[in-house]
């Protein structure tokens, strides 16, 4: 999936995949989530980006619920 600035979600993903350990991509949900957030509160276009992101980087989805529910806990 092409954008029109050339960058190629699968591609970047695979690399993540390769490069990072698991706990660092956690690292990096909590801080797409804390950067969708920041304005005081997460978009439901701005979660399920990150959802996407989370189920291509092969974290559980109930990872996923936990750290959004950390995140909005945090904006209330």
């Amino acid at each position: 999936e092409l954008t029109s600035h050339g960058f190629d979600f699968h591609e970047v993903i695979t690399e993540l995949n390769n490069l990072t350990t698991y706990n660092e991509k956690i690292s990096m949900i909590d801080c797409l989530l804390a950067i969708g957030g920041a304005d005081g509160e997460l978009s439901h276009d701005e979660a399920e980006e990150i959802r996407r992101i989370t189920k291509a980087l092969r974290i559980p989805h109930k990872v996923f619920i936990e750290s959004k529910i950390e995140i909005l806990s945090r904006l209330r």
